[in-house]
């Protein structure tokens, strides 16, 4: 492994370590699993994943060209937000899952 993949790799692994659970954020949510569902097959969701692994693309390319320490910290933070981005309709609809099926579990 080259210093800069485990450079990348130290980076990636201190960021999952910050992560914070901003799914605690309320008591429900307002879309229904069939909605999430079909946000998610959806051409809106598409573009929109198409726009942010456009980005990705781009900087990844910019951590190629950089050598400055703080810059590749930077550009691998900012890689690691966009791709919590492309997660993060998955997991809202796994969280509305969960939340269901506990309040069922609970009524039981």
């Amino acid at each position: 492994m080259s210093w800069f993949q485990k450079f990348f790799k130290e980076a990636e692994d201190e960021a999952k370590r910050q992560e914070v659970d901003y799914f605690d954020l309320s008591e429900d949510f307002r879309s229904s699993p069939s909605q999430m569902s079909d946000f998610m097959a959806s051409v809106m969701w598409m573009d929109i994943q198409d726009v942010i692994k456009t980005k990705i693309r781009s900087l990844r390319d910019d951590l190629e060209i950089t050598s400055e320490h703080n810059d590749l910290i930077h550009l691998q933070g900012e890689i690691y937000s966009m791709k919590l981005m492309l997660d993060t309709p998955a997991k809202i609809l796994q969280e509305i899952e969960m939340r269901i099926k506990e309040r069922e579990e609970g009524n039981d």
